[in-house]
This record gives C-alpha cells, sequence and structure tokens, in this order.
C-alpha cells in the first residue's frame, strides 16, 4: 500500500474512533448540564483545559516525537533501535505523569488563587490530579504503535476512555446530587469518572503492547543504547512539538486565566463569570466532534511525511493530502456550524441553549483551528520542531492582547471567542507562509481550494433555505437534524461533482473496489 493510501487510511481509522469518542463526550457534558446547569459545567472547563495542557507533552508531543523516530527507523528496518526509544520515553513519561500528581496535590491553592476561581474548583482538581501517570503510560504506547502506522490500538483505547468517563463520571454526578451533595462535589463525581476513563484506556494499552510483544518477539529484543542520549533526542524533539501541537489547549487555557480577571474589571465576579466560561463549555462540547478529524490528521500526518522525507514526489503527494483533507472537512464544519448554531444548541441543550453566540464564533475559529493544525504537523514531520512552536507563541500574544482589550466590553466572553479566531488565524497564516518557504511549491492548488469553497457555499444555502422552510411544519430538533442530513448529502454529492475527491481517498473504504467502479460508471471518479 502506498505511502498516500496508508495516510488516508489511519486517518480514517482514527477520525472514526475520534468521533466515537467525542460524540460519548456529548453524552458526557450534556447530561452534566441537565444535572448541574452552567455553574457546573464551568467548574469543569475552568481546570480542564489547563489539565490538558499539563498532560499535554504525554498526550501530544512524546507520542508524535516517537511517532516520528519508529517511523523513520522502521522505515530503514532498525526496529530494535525504535523499541529503544520506546523504552527510554516510557520511562520518562511516567516518572513526569507521577511529578506532576504531586505538584498539582500540593499546588491546587495557588493555581486557584492565581485564576481567581472559585474555591470550589478544588475538587475538580484533586479528582483529575490521580491520572497523570495513566495518561503518559497510555501516551507513549500510542505513539510506538503510530510510528509503525497501526492505528487501530489508539482509535479503541480512546472509545474506552470515552464510555468509562460516560458511564461512571455522570453515574457518580447524578449519584451525588440524588444524595444532596452539592454542584462542586457532583462535578468533582464527573472529573473522576475522567481519570477512570485515563486509567482504563491505559491498561488496555498495556494489554495489547504485551501481546503484540509476545507475537513479534524478535522486534524487542534488548539492544545497547545511550539511555541519556536517548532521553535528551526525545525530550528535544517532543517539547516544541507539545507546544506546537497544543495550540487548542493552550488557548482555553489563556481564556481560563484572562476571563475571569477582566470580567472582574466591569463588576462581574467568580459566580457569574462561572457561568458564563460555563456557557462557552457548551458549545465547546460540540465543536470537539469535528475537532477530531483535526486531531486525526495531525496524528497521521507526522509519521507519514516522515516517512516520505526520501522521496519528493511522495511527500508533496503526503502534504498534498494532508492538507486537502484538512480543507475537505473544515469547509462544511465551519459553515454548518454557523448557520445552525442556535438551532444545534436548541436541539442538543433544549431550552438551556444561551450561549449560542459562542458556538457561531467556534465555527470560524474552527476552520483555522484544523487547517492550522495541519500545517503545524506538517513543519514537524519535516523536521522543522521550532517553527510551530514561534508562531504559535506570535498568535497567543495576538490572543492575550485582544483579551485583555475585549472581554471588559459589552462583548463579555465573546470577546474572548473573538480573541481565539484572531490566534487560529495568524498560526495558520505563518505555518503557511514558513511551510511555503521550505517546499518552494504550491500547496494549496487553487482549483482544489476554489472547488471545496464552492461545494460548501452551495450546500450552506441548501441547508439555510431547508432549515427556515419546514421550520414551521417540524418543529426545531426534527428541522435540524433534517438540515444536517441534507446537508451532509449535497456536499459529499458535490464533492464528486467537482472531482475535489481522488481515487486514492476512496482506496482506504473498505470494499472500495465495488465503491470505485460504481463511482467510475457515473463519472463522478
Amino acid at each position: 500500500m502506498s505511502n498516500s493510501k496508508t495516510f488516508i487510511k489511519g486517518t480514517l481509522l482514527l477520525s472514526l474512533g475520534g468521533l466515537i469518542t467525542r460524540i460519548l463526550s456529548m453524552f458526557f457534558r450534556i447530561p452534566l448540564i441537565y444535572l448541574t446547569g452552567d455553574e457546573g459545567m464551568g467548574y469543569y472547563q475552568n481546570f480542564y483545559p489547563v489539565f490538558m495542557v499539563l498532560v499535554s507533552i504525554a498526550i501530544v508531543g512524546m507520542p508524535q516525537a516517537i511517532s516520528k523516530i519508529v517511523s523513520e527507523k522502521t522505515a530503514t528496518d532498525n526496529q530494535q533501535e525504535a523499541y529503544a526509544y520506546f523504552k527510554v520515553a516510557i520511562r520518562l513519561l511516567c516518572v513526569f505523569g507521577l511529578g506532576l500528581t504531586l505538584i498539582l496535590f500540593i499546588g491546587a491553592h495557588w493555581l486557584i488563587k492565581l485564576a481567581s476561581w472559585p474555591s470550589n474548583n478544588i475538587v475538580v482538581i484533586y479528582s483529575l490530579a490521580i491520572s497523570p501517570f495513566f495518561v503518559c503510560l497510555a501516551g507513549a504506547i500510542r505513539g510506538y504503535f503510530q510510528g509503525r502506522q497501526i492505528m487501530k490500538p489508539t482509535a479503541v483505547s480512546q472509545i474506552i476512555e470515552g464510555f468509562i468517563k460516560v458511564v461512571f463520571g455522570v453515574g457518580l454526578t447524578y449519584v451525588l446530587i440524588r444524595n444532596g451533595f452539592d454542584i462542586h462535589i457532583a462535578i468533582g463525581g464527573a472529573a473522576l469518572g475522567a481519570s477512570l476513563g485515563f486509567i482504563c484506556s491505559a491498561l488496555y494499552l498495556v494489554y495489547v503492547w504485551r501481546k503484540e510483544k509476545k507475537k513479534e518477539e524478535g522486534l524487542y529484543n534488548t539492544i545497547q543504547y545511550d539511555w541519556k542520549k536517548i532521553a535528551k533526542q526525545l525530550i528535544l524533539f517532543s517539547i516544541p512539538i507539545t507546544i506546537g501541537a497544543s495550540g487548542y489547549s493552550i488557548m482555553t487555557t489563556i481564556d481560563a486565566v484572562t476571563l475571569f480577571n477582566r470580567l472582574r474589571v466591569v463588576g462581574i465576579f467568580s459566580d457569574e463569570a462561572n457561568i458564563i466560561n460555563g456557557q462557552i463549555g457548551k458549545s465547546f462540547s460540540i465543536i470537539n466532534v469535528p475537532l477530531t478529524l483535526a486531531v486525526a490528521i495531525m496524528i497521521s500526518t507526522v509519521p507519514a511525511v516522515a516517512k516520505a522525507k526520501h522521496s519528493k514526489k511522495e511527500l508533496i503527494e503526503s502534504i498534498a493530502t494532508s492538507i486537502r483533507l484538512s480543507l475537505l472537512f473544515a469547509f462544511p464544519c465551519a459553515v454548518g456550524l454557523g448557520i445552525l448554531s442556535k438551532p444545534v444548541m436548541q436541539l442538543i441543550y433544549q431550552q438551556n441553549y444561551l450561549g449560542y453566540e459562542y458556538l457561531r464564533l467556534y465555527s470560524i475559529c474552527l476552520f483555522f483551528l484544523i487547517l492550522g493544525q495541519a500545517l503545524a504537523s506538517i513543519l514537524q514531520g519535516l523536521g522543522h520542531y521550532m517553527v510551530p512552536v514561534w508562531t504559535l507563541l506570535i498568535s497567543g500574544a495576538f490572543k492575550i492582547i485582544i483579551n485583555y482589550v475585549l472581554i471588559p466590553t459589552a462583548l463579555l466572553g465573546q470577546g474572548a471567542l473573538i480573541g481565539s479566531i484572531g490566534f487560529y488565524f495568524v498560526f495558520t497564516v505563518l505555518n503557511y507562509i514558513y511551510l511555503r518557504k521550505i517546499i518552494k511549491e504550491k500547496i494549496i492548488l487553487l482549483n482544489h481550494f476554489i472547488k471545496i469553497l464552492l461545494s460548501a457555499g452551495i450546500m450552506g444555502i441548501i441547508v439555510f433555505i431547508t432549515f427556515n422552510v419546514f421550520l414551521g411544519f417540524l418543529g426545531t430538533s426534527i428541522t435540524t437534524l433534517l438540515s444536517i442530513g441534507i446537508g451532509g448529502i449535497i456536499y459529499i454529492l458535490l464533492l464528486f461533482i467537482t472531482k475535489s475527491i481522488k481515487e486514492e481517498d476512496v482506496a482506504a473504504l473498505p470494499k472500495h473496489e465495488l465503491i470505485i467502479n460504481g463511482l467510475k460508471k457515473f463519472k463522478l471518479l
């Protein structure tokens, strides 16, 4: 199988696993809104993005570093050397995870004071603080499998993590609420459920890894290696990758730190600010689903580009595929959520749909988020690790300035979302400019861009008309679902009509020969 087809297949598998996980995440967050309201979601949303930044080296940085190195070593048949890197990485991450747990338990009160959060946030912090070791363990094993382009363990472990989080997180919250506990205690139960999800996911990956180890014993023979040299190399790789690939977590952390402090300027203090942050969290739970696609493309891009570096033709093909897939997903997500932001919030949260303005702004941000992260992953796969770091720091400075200026105005929380749009717009543009300088070739073909944009635009018009025509007859919920369904079908048909989908995209699907022959028969491929 060609590198491009393997890349698309890996992306599809991760997308499917991630999509199921994000849907499970919605089944986690939506019941929490019903049980604890915007206040409860505010407690959870205050710390969770910060937690994700703290463990991002285990979720993104080190797995991507391992993935890239293992991919390069296996491409040159150095399987045992690849395993040596994995052994060092798993030890480093486990020590880091234990250290982070200790820091969170000791420094929780200081963090609350720094961000001006309600003191009740301590329960959520303590509930999540037990999980970093397991997050780190899982990250190392995922990176090793991804480097060998074995994506199934990552996808399955994500589903396990999401399922356990829903069952135990929502279950504990419900039990605590029914027994008369305060909201901050109940939402701590949800955080504890998230920790149990991380633990079960890690245990599954350990089981798969040990099973794989027995099956391919020859790959796991110990060789002599310089522990310090490998550790230094992994750290130097993983830190810039962590920063460059953690744009969304860093963006939401900037909000978590600035939102409360800037709202105080206009007389909005912690309890009311907590509700505003909870409404932002509601809209986040919805864009979390298409965000899966960005993560899947990012994870597949780094090893695919690293493996293709030795062939100019394969390299350009891998880069073009990554960007094209990003555009195929980013345009319809942005257009659809922008048009249907209010009815989608009503569909999911019923009467508690306040905050749909945040979702509308998130839809614009989402386009640049997906494309910007894809470009950052390409740069990392090419070995330019520091470029996304610098572009992210510049973008972060823009966001801090915009947040500082706009939050204490009539915009309030929307000011933070406008800052997020500026953040990812700058991030995307800077990454693209630098990539063009490296490749010295066109990497976004204008005709592909226009075709995909046109398809998404026509889809948006049809969705808008469908919703407004049928709203009076069918009600909001059914009309919203009908509009989404019709919009999706129209978009896919337009992609085939405009030849925006290539044969290699379809070749990654099951029964692809039959599908390809049928599409060619109707001259759609």
